[in-house]
């Protein structure tokens, strides 16, 4: 096979590969997004997973729970806190409710 007509069906995959990730893409956001946390909790599961309380020691599962809760209540807490005008539904000039 010579190089162009390689370098042409590769050119034609990653279009291909474009195109079904375009189709997909609300379902790729949401893969991309649970892959980050998925990053960013693995350290803390990792910890709460070296807890030992005598002979007893945290789950992975109950690690990984702990982990969710912790993650959520960051992103509520930050919501909460850098978007007062969340709270003031009732000032907007249209009938919000």
């Amino acid at each position: 096979m010579n190089t162009t007509f390689r370098n042409i069906l590769i050119f034609l995959a990653i279009l291909a590969l474009i195109a079904i990730a375009w189709f997909f893409r609300r379902i790729v956001v949401y893969v991309l997004v649970s892959g980050v946390l998925s990053i960013m909790g693995r350290p803390l599961v990792d910890l709460l997973s070296k807890i030992h309380l005598g002979r007893w020691h945290f789950p992975r599962a109950l690690s990984a729970l702990i982990t969710l809760i912790i993650i959520w209540g960051l992103i509520v807490l930050f919501f909460y806190h850098f978007c007062p005008a969340c709270d003031k539904t009732d000032q907007l000039p249209f009938n919000y409710r």
